[in-house]
């Protein structure tokens, strides 16, 4: 078990075959913390369309590399934290596509930062303040 009460730490390498653990850890610590499915989901997606993103272009799928999770339960909030060494991006100064020409011309992709957006109260991105070698993002659902 990965995790306190209120909080759930992860450490893991840069391979999606990873995503599927993280995505069963957080289900666990969250339905252990009372949120229902739905919320579950929300989370979920916005973590694993994170690390997704930072596996396949970050790291460029370099599995010797490693990123840190971190899930905190404040009051009603949950507030994700994702650590990382890789090149930095700045997903809250990220232009979203048009959905309807979207649809209209639909391709892979695209679409993960939207929700991330969607689903999200607050998005900080900075370099970590401890390691200026490493980037911080950090989520309020």
């Amino acid at each position: 078990m990965p995790y306190t009460n209120n909080i759930l730490k992860l450490k893991l390498n840069a391979d999606t075959k990873n995503l599927s653990f993280l995505r069963r850890s957080l289900f666990e610590f969250l339905s252990y913390n009372k949120f229902d499915e739905q919320k579950i989901m929300e989370v979920q997606l916005v973590v694993d369309e994170l690390c997704t993103n930072l596996i396949k272009y970050s790291y460029q799928s370099d599995t010797t590399k490693v990123f840190e999770v971190s899930v905190e339960i404040i009051d009603k909030t949950i507030k994700i934290q994702i650590i990382d060494e890789g090149k930095p991006f700045d997903l809250t100064k990220y232009k979203s596509p048009n959905i309807s020409e979207h649809i209209k011309n639909p391709h892979k992709g695209g679409l993960g930062i939207p929700f991330i957006k969607l689903f999200s109260n607050k998005i900080k991105y900075l370099p970590h303040p401890n390691d200026p070698h490493k980037n911080l993002t950090e989520i309020l659902i």
